[in-house]
């Protein structure tokens, strides 16, 4: 197994695995082990120079490449946002709770214009709640084929009162 001496601490020679890769140098290694490196790094991006350099080589990227930034988020909450939603459970209904109690005349019309909308386009949510209203019948026992036929006899029903 290939062995390198760090050039910074020095000290017994180490396996290649303790140095990041680096092209250009011997055995495509760097000449400092990670341990040195990442020393160095924090106390570099600690600097103003260096949160400024991370900041504004991100965002020159982010703003060249939107179109993969916003596919990468995408993919990243349709793989991630059920994990997420979990483990800031607490925080989120927070939010939810505070934003909420200061706009609640936001959220009466939401609600309302929610149903409506539920109501024009015959979800599924709105034909379930159709059923179990009048009935000692729970949403979870009422088929999708149910809810189908339901949709149907609402359709034809609004036909005839046209």
């Amino acid at each position: 197994m290939k062995t390198k001496i760090c050039t910074n601490c020095g000290g017994e020679p180490r396996p290649l695995s303790e140095f990041y890769r680096a092209k250009k140098g011997k055995y495509g290694r760097k000449a400092i082990c990670k341990v040195c490196d990442n020393i160095a790094y924090q106390k570099y991006a600690k600097t103003d120079s260096g949160k400024l350099n991370n900041y504004n080589a991100n965002k020159k990227w982010r703003l060249a490449n939107t179109d993969k930034c916003k596919a990468h988020n995408k993919k990243w909450v349709d793989n991630n946002w059920k994990e997420h939603r979990e483990k800031n459970k607490e925080r989120i209904n927070a939010y939810g709770n505070k934003w909420a109690k200061n706009n609640q005349e936001k959220k009466a019309l939401s609600s309302k214009n929610n149903k409506i909308k539920a109501k024009e386009t015959l979800n599924n949510c709105y034909i379930k709640g159709l059923l179990t209203s009048n009935s000692n019948l729970k949403a979870s026992d009422i088929s999708i084929e149910l809810v189908g036929l339901k949709r149907i006899h609402i359709k034809i029903t609004r036909e005839l009162r046209k």
